[in-house]
């Protein structure tokens, strides 16, 4: 199993753990209700859609870049996605910890 397949199926942990919000503006509200503990961004998500989030998350949330494209997430969320939030804390720090793996 390499590293972008183990990366995944932890996200697919975390949506069914309820731990992940997906789609920009969820996402954004997950950030403005001071819920999310990181934001993560598709590897080929738009330049503008990462300003934008970065922006919205400022210094509160860490914004960090995944290793996959938004097709390899769609059988997780059953659409395609460039940004996630990520609620819980262990979640969150797991996946840091995976993608400093990289």
């Amino acid at each position: 199993m390499d590293r972008n397949d183990r990366l995944v199926g932890f996200l697919g942990l975390c949506r069914r753990a309820g731990a992940v919000t997906p789609g920009f503006d969820a996402a954004m509200e997950k950030v403005k209700a001071g819920a999310a503990q990181l934001v993560l961004l598709a590897k080929d998500c738009s330049p503008k859609t990462k300003k934008e989030a970065e922006y919205f998350c400022g210094r509160r949330v860490p914004v960090l870049t995944l290793p996959v494209e938004m097709d390899s997430m769609v059988h997780i969320f059953k659409k395609r996605v460039a940004v996630l939030a990520v609620s819980d804390t262990n979640f969150a720090a797991k996946l840091r910890t995976l993608l400093q793996q990289q």
